[in-house]
């Protein structure tokens, strides 16, 4: 008898073509995250996205339980990044958003 199926959560954040091929939990900035998520039970996998690869990214999302989202407001273009064209494509459960603040 098997046990629940953890439960699957993705890290968007940006990147280009290079960095998703090679994206891991243990090369990412966000290491304590991928540590703290699988503490508590669930799979945890980078999903770097770049409007130049949005529609596989979206791909990947609707695989996917939930997704922590981290956006760069310096960064982000003027018609919005494609996070939010992805996470607003998807229908995770779950579409958490950090911002990184800025000073005013």
């Amino acid at each position: 008898m098997t046990g629940p199926r953890p439960c699957r959560v993705a890290l968007l954040y940006p990147g280009d073509r290079e960095a998703r091929i090679t994206a891991t939990p243990g090369n990412s900035r966000f290491l304590p995250i991928f540590d703290a998520l699988a503490a508590l039970g669930a799979h945890a996998e980078p999903a770097v996205y770049h409007d130049d690869f949005c529609d596989e990214v979206r791909r990947q999302l609707m695989a996917v339980d939930g997704v922590l989202v981290w956006v760069n407001p310096i960064e982000a273009t003027a018609t919005g990044p494609c996070s939010t064209q992805c996470c607003g494509m998807s229908r995770p459960r779950a579409c958490l958003s950090a911002r990184t603040r800025t000073s005013s």
